[in-house]
């Protein structure tokens, strides 16, 4: 079932699955996958604490 507009803020491996925590509900959510889509600065892969690397190119461009 969809949730539009809804922010995670907790989550919890368990053997077989996720458990997750939505701010503004009372129930959790429970998935064999989660998939942080979330953009560049990722709350869930800052709560994952899955680390990163940038690099400057000094380019430009456009996603349309």
């Amino acid at each position: 079932e969809p949730r539009l507009n809804s922010r995670v803020k907790s989550f919890e491996n368990e053997e077989n699955s996720i458990r997750i925590k939505l701010q503004d509900e009372k129930i959790n959510l429970r998935t064999g996958l989660l998939i942080a889509a979330d953009g560049y600065q990722s709350s869930i892969r800052e709560m994952a604490r899955i680390p990163t690397m940038q690099w400057n190119y000094d380019q430009f461009g456009i996603v349309a």
